[in-house]
């Protein structure tokens, strides 16, 4: 007697090979790296900073915190899979938020690093080299500002930290022997927000400071924008400058990108709980008493009439 064999088709992509684009070289390496990042404008690498911490650490987190509320209220399953992969994207948006929390407190020594530490370090720096017995209090307050933001010793950035290399950004087996915080069972949503605080804060209190000291001052100016030309396909030419915003404005910012974070995910929710005659695609407002609501609570009565006069005629 001899048994079958069957031989199982390689794992392969879903792209043709010719899809695949023709790369040459390599990256630059880490002495290159370093010389165009000492040329970068501190002006430039806090605007990065600033990006980092309200456009990624700040929306994602109100995404995935507002997303997993929201979750927890829906209740308009119709198909058996979609909710495992409803709950699935939540755990992404999880762990998500986690590395982008952890992103703007990151203390890598490459001196290209566009995180809150390194904006620090280059003002340390600045203000070190500046022998005024003026600017002490100045260096003193920024020091106070590296020791709030250090995750050797404040617990809420401890924490992030963690996470970040036992879960959410690396492959680590280090959960499985440690169990500090609870963090080889559960996340603290609590934990992360107030770490994201302490860093939104951080932000501000460097803004302020940079704006009010003399010899930083100038340093985190935002120089005039160059722009670019651009001919239209209809022969216009225009000129195109980059969007900069202004870095006094992190609190600001940061409570807008909060708003928005949750509306994003209130309007997914609401989607997926709105066939086609709730509303139009241009529908902003789903409010209590607004022309959507009132569109749903009359599409759900009727519906409700139809699935009771169905069950009776069952019975």
């Amino acid at each position: 007697m001899y048994a079958a064999v069957v031989k199982i088709s390689p794992f392969t992509s879903e792209f043709p090979p010719a899809a695949l684009p023709a790369v040459t070289g390599s990256p630059l390496g880490n002495a290159q790296l370093d010389q165009h990042g000492a040329k970068t404008a501190h002006s430039n690498r806090a605007e990065r900073a600033q990006q980092i911490a309200i456009g990624n650490a700040v929306h994602g987190f109100y995404l995935a915190k507002r997303y997993s509320e929201q979750l927890a209220q829906f209740h308009g399953w119709t198909n058996a899979l979609s909710e495992r992969a409803v709950t699935g994207i939540e755990a992404k948006l999880w762990r998500l938020a986690v590395v982008d929390v952890a992103m703007v407190n990151d203390t890598n020594k490459l001196s290209r690093s566009a995180s809150l530490p390194s904006v620090l370090a280059a003002m340390k720096q600045t203000l070190d080299a500046a022998p005024d017995a003026a600017l002490d209090a100045d260096r003193s307050t920024l020091q106070d500002m590296r020791d709030s933001i250090n995750a050797d010793t404040v617990v809420p950035l401890m924490y992030v930290r963690h996470l970040r290399n036992k879960w959410a950004g690396h492959p680590s087996m280090d959960r499985d022997f440690d169990d500090w915080a609870d963090a080889d069972q559960t996340m603290s949503i609590p934990l992360i927000e107030e770490a994201l605080a302490i860093l939104v804060r951080a932000h501000q209190e460097a803004a302020d400071l940079s704006a009010r000291c003399s010899v930083l001052a100038p340093l985190f100016e935002v120089p005039a924008p160059t722009g670019e030309v651009v001919t239209q396909p209809d022969g216009t030419v225009l000129e195109r400058f980059p969007m900069t915003v202004q870095w006094s404005n992190v609190t600001a910012l940061a409570d807008d990108m909060r708003f928005g974070a949750r509306r994003d995910a209130e309007a997914l929710f609401d989607q997926m709980a709105s066939p086609p005659g709730y509303g139009g695609r241009e529908d902003r407002d789903w409010s209590a008493g607004s022309e959507h609501a009132r569109r749903r609570a009359t599409i759900d009565d009727a519906a409700a009439q139809v699935m009771s006069k169905a069950t009776t005629a069952d019975s």
